[in-house]
């Protein structure tokens, strides 16, 4: 009899720490709204660390849920509707579908959100708890998130807004005193950042859902209303603040979202050391500057991308001219001076596109601009970021090649007279569009070319070198005539090459040099 008391006492022993565990568990999963929206490796961690402390895994508390509340799943893992016994209690069928839910976040395995969304089936339709209500509607958008259904995502999404959202904060305007509200209403925090989790990190960032620009108007209504410190309020408020302005697509959702995201790992990239974090942030970057560029609806917003790639590749390819410089020794980029290239056509070309725009208000709204402050704002930025990429293209070109090596002359060469051209078409058209630092960067291009030109004169016994040197000097005077340097050495250069008369032709003072209708601004 003694021994059958000792097993009794033994095996309560023993089941006491599961059953505390399961108490825990259940408890937490009563409110998991509050940590439901962790990015995945954070909730990976939380539900790791909650098992060490509980004694019991949440898959094994699922597991125990599952033996008292059906008959078992089938051999896929999946339950049936029939499955369900009936005449339990509705908070254990809560708390496994939470749990079920819970596993589907930290893994991203469909058998538990399809066993979320069957377990909270056995809830009546008509007038359910709050609680149950928010459930159902998230994991339904979750579910159209995944078969990637954009139009069905954002009706799931506005439903999950207005028929439970809305409806708390009725209750929480009605219970205008913190010490009233009471229930569901309490956790409206917690179901703000629910939503914004679902639609910018796993819909947009995560699963790259095209078309959700809709959404754009829940994200601006929750601007405000964000107050947890480690929520999404810092990063929904740089969201909206790219929603609008110069460098914005106009309320598009998607593009804004994308555009930062691209910002936030091109700073992941400058601040990297090693060679295999450069390679993933330069790449994660790029990815995002594209799904923006290909999220944009205008030819605003088409500019922005343009621009800030064009202005990465700059930097990236600094980076490439020093040997010290982990880019440099990386195999991985010497693809980027070829990418750039096709960078900078793109960029003349969308320039050339808009400048047809500049006198017409309702070719400036078609291309997205409201004000034409924020057309030329965009014009000149694209302009700089074309400018800088193609002389640091060919700085790089150049330090790469040998002076009486005709054929790599051109990979130097293109990307300054491609710039040249640019400003010839440009600068006496319209100088509105035109930033103030063209005219300097347009006589460095035309020095950088008739400093390729002389020396490659050295090596070349024909005089087209000579003749594109004294072109290009020329050139580089005219346009930045204070550059006294840069004229005493046509001057000797003209002396040389018995071009004194040329040079007095077309050396004449700045105001007659620019209005002289024979003279070629660089190009």
């Amino acid at each position: 009899m003694k021994s059958i008391k000792s097993a009794i006492v033994v095996g309560v022993l023993l089941l006491l720490p599961a059953m505390a565990g399961a108490t825990q568990w259940g408890n937490l999963l009563d409110v998991a709204y509050r940590f439901s929206w962790y990015p995945k490796s954070d909730l990976q961690g939380l539900l790791q660390e909650k098992g060490r402390e509980h004694g019991q895994d949440l898959k094994s508390y699922r597991d125990g849920l599952l033996d008292s509340l059906t008959t078992g799943t089938g051999p896929d893992g999946r339950l049936r509707q029939d499955a369900l016994l009936t005449a339990k209690p509705l908070a254990d069928y809560y708390r496994l579908a939470l749990a079920e839910f819970c596993l589907y976040l930290a893994s991203d395995n469909m058998v538990h959100l399809d066993n979320a969304e069957m377990v909270l089936s056995v809830y009546p339709e008509k007038q359910p708890r709050g609680e149950v209500v928010f459930w159902k509607h998230l994991i339904a958008a979750y579910r159209d998130m995944t078969a990637k259904d954009s139009r069905q995502f954002v009706s799931s999404v506005f439903a999950l807004w207005e028929n439970v959202l809305l409806k708390q904060e009725v209750d929480d305007i009605l219970m205008n005193n913190s010490y009233a509200k009471v229930g569901f209403v309490r956790e409206l925090p917690h179901l703000y950042e629910n939503i914004v989790h679902l639609v910018v990190r796993r819909a947009i960032i995560e699963q790259q859902m095209p078309d959700l620009a809709p959404l754009g108007t829940i994200i601006l209504a929750l601007e405000d209303k964000l107050t947890l410190d480690n929520g999404y309020k810092n990063l929904v408020r740089a969201i909206v603040e790219r929603m609008d302005g110069v460098s914005s697509d106009n309320y598009n959702l998607n593009f804004a979202v994308a555009f930062l995201e691209a910002t936030a790992n091109r700073n992941d990239f400058e601040a990297a050391t090693d060679a295999d974090t450069l390679v993933a942030k330069f790449n994660d970057a790029r990815k995002y500057y594209q799904l923006a560029y290909s999220w944009a609806d205008t030819n605003k917003g088409r500019a922005t991308i343009i621009s800030n790639t064009m202005g990465f590749l700059t930097y990236v390819t600094r980076r490439m001219a020093d040997p010290d410089d982990a880019v440099a020794n990386s195999r991985f980029f010497k693809q980027i001076p070829g990418m750039a290239v096709a960078y900078l056509d793109e960029g003349i070309e969308l320039f050339d596109n808009l400048a047809v725009a500049s006198g017409q208000a309702r070719d400036l709204a078609s291309s997205g601009y409201y004000t034409r402050t924020n057309y030329l704002t965009s014009m000149h930025r694209l302009w700089d970021a074309t400018g800088k990429l193609a002389i640091m293209l060919a700085d790089l070109y150049k330090s790469q090649r040998k002076a009486h090596e005709v054929e790599t002359l051109f990979p130097v060469e293109s990307p300054l007279l491609k710039y040249c051209a640019l400003f010839k078409r440009h600068a006496r058209v319209d100088q509105d569009i035109v930033p103030d630092n063209a005219f300097f960067l347009a006589a460095y291009a035309a020095r950088e070319l008739a400093d390729l030109y002389q020396r490659l004169s050295e090596f070349n016994t024909g005089v087209d070198a000579d003749a594109l040197f004294f072109a290009y000097q020329l050139q580089a005077v005219e346009l930045f005539p204070l550059d006294v340097a840069n004229i005493l050495q046509l001057a000797y250069q003209a002396n040389l090459d018995g071009r004194v008369e040329s040079y007095f032709r077309y050396m004449t003072p700045w105001p007659g040099a620019w209005n002289n209708p024979g003279l070629s601004i660089c190009g």
